[in-house]
């Protein structure tokens, strides 16, 4: 079997299986789902702070599957726990998470343009994800959407909303309080000075000195179009309308997730 993939490879896979099979329900609050780069490691943080641990999850997204053979929301855990849904435009996803391939990973090494395009990295794959997730979740036992543009407006509002969904007990002062600690700002400066490294280790650590290696890397709603050229920014639109996206999101929330 080595002979066919890379001892890194290898030894990835063997940690996700062991964690697979250790799992437990009990030692979670909840599980969170969300397409990588949604904005999930922002909201993990400040529940992690008001001792609120989930069992976070990209329900099996991976590079190896295009957007054409996703099968989100099959998992047996979203079943036992309550899910909380983090999702966000896909056009603020599809930016941070070329970055993150780029920069931190490096594992693609085409342009933006191309990226966006990819069946298995770019907006497309994003958007059906997104989508299946709107239509399965509600049927679920227990299913919160959560759109990162609501929670950046209002993160006390968001951060309330969900200790309730999950029968929790944090005072309003505590909430205020995480939520002050945890701006974006703040969470940078700790990301760079890596105090977040003992507990968190290499998935809040800027991968090197460029400011978009980081984790915490903008957070902007809308920032897309400061990367995307006019054509990209055309032809993520076109396939949005194509599917409709906006209208079908509005089962999650009102603004159909587009900023």
């Amino acid at each position: 079997m080595l002979a066919d993939m890379s001892l890194k490879t290898f030894s990835k896979r063997l940690r996700k299986k062991i964690k697979k099979a250790l799992w437990r329900p009990e030692h979670y609050a909840g599980v969170m789902v969300s397409h990588p780069k949604s904005g999930r490691t922002w909201l993990r943080v400040m529940l992690d702070e008001v001792g609120i641990p989930f069992e976070c999850t990209h329900d099996g997204v991976t590079a190896a599957r295009p957007f054409d053979q996703l099968t989100p929301c099959r998992r047996k855990m979203y079943r036992q726990k309550p899910v909380v849904f983090v999702y966000r435009d896909p056009r603020d996803t599809v930016v941070s998470y070329f970055f993150q391939r780029t920069l931190r990973t490096q594992r693609y090494e085409g342009t933006m343009s191309e990226f966006i395009r990819d069946p298995h990295f770019g907006i497309e794959k994003i958007i059906r994800f997104n989508l299946a997730w709107a239509q399965l979740g509600p049927d679920l036992p227990a299913f919160l959407p959560v759109s990162y543009e609501t929670l950046r407006v209002g993160p006390a509002a968001m951060m309330r909303s969900i200790v309730d969904f999950i029968n929790a007990v944090v005072s309003d002062v505590e909430l205020d309080q995480v939520c002050a600690n945890n701006t974006f700002e703040k969470m940078r400066t700790r990301e760079a000075t890596g105090a977040y490294n003992d507990r968190y280790r290499r998935m809040l650590r800027p991968a090197s000195n460029d400011p978009e290696s980081f984790k915490v890397r903008r957070g902007k709603i809308a920032g897309f179009t400061d990367y995307l050229t006019p054509e990209d920014i055309t032809y993520c639109d076109d396939i949005l309308m194509r599917y409709e996206y906006a209208q079908r999101l509005t089962r999650l929330s009102p603004d159909g997730g587009i900023s």
